[in-house]
């Protein structure tokens, strides 16, 4: 799991990774609306088998959050 302003909004936003399934998803903050039963909009941005770890990180430097995902073997 890893924590970053993804969408610009000043919240943070979340990447988790599911290592039984390989899904990766990026969990958005609702912004000024949380309170408690707020919804929070997720987005899958992949699915990779046996992957261990995702991070978030601006690879390229175009000020762009990118994400990296590290996978394991079987």
């Amino acid at each position: 799991m890893d924590v970053a302003d993804v969408n610009g909004d000043g919240f943070p936003d979340f990447l988790v990774n599911y290592e039984w399934t390989g899904r990766i998803r990026v969990v958005f903050h609702p912004g000024r609306a949380l309170s408690p039963g707020s919804f929070w909009p997720a987005v899958d941005v992949g699915f990779f088998p046996n992957a261990e770890n995702a991070a978030f990180g601006d690879l390229d430097g175009d000020g762009i959050v990118d994400i990296v995902v590290v996978q394991g073997v079987e």
